[in-house]
């Protein structure tokens, strides 16, 4: 007689639903104890990172702050923010305080939740008194990025910059809270005489002269020459009060980028079609590639010996001129680690690949074992990414398979130089 299932599967679901319940009993009794020790950190913490401060004034609900302020003081010689930043491993909530000048006087943590390694690089150098932050003003604000430990510091960062925010705020003022994707999105519909559309960054399969970026939407283009962001569409420049010249750039720009089409040719044999999945060429003689990098999320199970699961490749796309040098390189999708290898999704990044030819590409040497052989900070070499070295590695080898194919193609019809 075949056994029945259902009664290990009853089983089963009366253990988890009672851990959960166990859980939950739990947390119900633990999360005041916290939110009280919390609390009684941050009474004490008002006269230590505001030195002098007396009659504290809850304001809290005075003002619209940034929504990463959850408390407010005034005070005898200024200001109190509880204010929360996002780190590599959940909240950083800090107490900050701001004199009467609007500058810092002291930050004490409440509550965090980041690995050893990476607060050890950045708190010893931004908490207290005497931290690096004492002193700054809105007007004057400089992040703190401790190498190896950047979203840390950048959550440590975030939490100060809103608390010298919610200082103009509490003073009359405004500001601008907005993030840098925010503006970016917002610019670009003013640009374009749009609202609430969502542009991307476009990907450049032809070399626009004169133009620093190009973005995309249903509504038509915006092309950014410096400070200045330029929309057209189909009926022309949409935006006012922009030189002539830089109008004819715009124009230029847009003509072939909204032209430009690409048609699918065979990979050619001898390529590393490991890497190289797809390629194109466009009207104009350029080769684009569609690439599988092998970075840290492949690379790592591979050298534990663990390729059960299904790690992820770094999808990228490469264009490269009919010259042979790089005119946009961006990475499409990829699972590389927050703090690390995810550099490689970034602009700045993707920006240093372009004008670039094969010889300027040196895939870096080692075996990255954990936190040793990394590649070090401040490395020229393109596409470095400092202490990434299964991404580096992966990411260059990838762009390297790409100039191959392009030598390939281009000496089967003729030659290139």
């Amino acid at each position: 007689m075949k056994q029945s299932k259902v009664y290990p599967s009853l089983v089963l679901g009366c253990i988890c639903l009672s851990v959960a319940l166990l859980l939950s009993v739990i947390n119900m009794f633990t999360a005041p104890v916290i939110a009280d020790r919390q609390n009684a950190l941050a009474d004490a913490a008002k006269t230590e990172v505001l030195p002098g401060g007396s009659n504290f004034k809850d304001i809290t609900a005075d003002f619209e702050f940034p929504a990463s302020i959850s408390e407010a003081y005034s005070a005898d010689g200024g200001f109190v923010f509880r204010s929360t930043g996002k780190g590599r491993n959940g909240d950083i909530v800090i107490m900050v305080g701001v004199n009467t000048e609007g500058q810092i006087t002291g930050t004490k943590i409440i509550s965090e939740a980041e690995s050893k390694g990476y607060k050890e690089k950045i708190y010893t150098l931004v908490e207290g008194v005497d931290g690096q932050y004492s002193g700054q003003t809105l007007e004057a604000f400089a992040p703190i990025i401790a190498s190896g430990a950047t979203m840390t510091s950048n959550g440590f960062a975030d939490a100060v910059k809103a608390a010298l925010q919610a200082y103009v705020i509490a003073n009359g003022g405004s500001v601008d809270t907005r993030t840098p994707e925010q503006i970016l999105q917002d610019n670009c519909n003013a640009a374009l005489g749009t609202t609430e559309v969502e542009f991307t960054r476009w990907f450049a399969t032809e070399e626009l002269v004169g133009i620093d970026k190009a973005y995309v939407s249903d509504s038509g283009f915006v092309f950014i020459i410096g400070e200045t962001f330029i929309g057209v569409n189909a009926t022309g420049v949409t935006t006012a009060d922009v030189s002539a010249e830089d109008a004819d750039k715009a124009l230029a720009a847009y003509a072939l980028a909204s032209g430009s089409t690409l048609t699918e040719i065979t990979v050619p044999d001898g390529a590393n079609k490991t890497l190289v999945k797809k390629a194109y060429t466009t009207a104009s003689g350029n080769y684009v590639f569609e690439l599988e990098a092998a970075g840290y999320d492949v690379m790592f199970e591979y050298s534990n010996g663990n390729m059960a699961g299904t790690p992820k490749p770094i999808t990228i796309k490469i264009s490269i001129s009919a010259e042979g040098k790089i005119i946009d390189c961006a990475t499409i999708d990829h699972a590389e680690t927050a703090g690390f290898g995810d550099a490689c999704a970034k602009d700045d990044y993707r920006d240093s690949w372009v004008g670039a030819g094969n010889s300027d590409v040196v895939v870096v040497p080692g075996t990255p074992d954990h936190h040793t052989d990394l590649v070090p900070d401040g490395s020229t070499d393109l596409g470095a990414i400092s202490s990434a070295t299964y991404t580096t590695q992966g990411y260059q080898k990838a762009v390297k398979a790409a100039f191959g194919a392009f030598e390939l193609l281009t000496a089967t019809e003729g030659g290139n130089d």
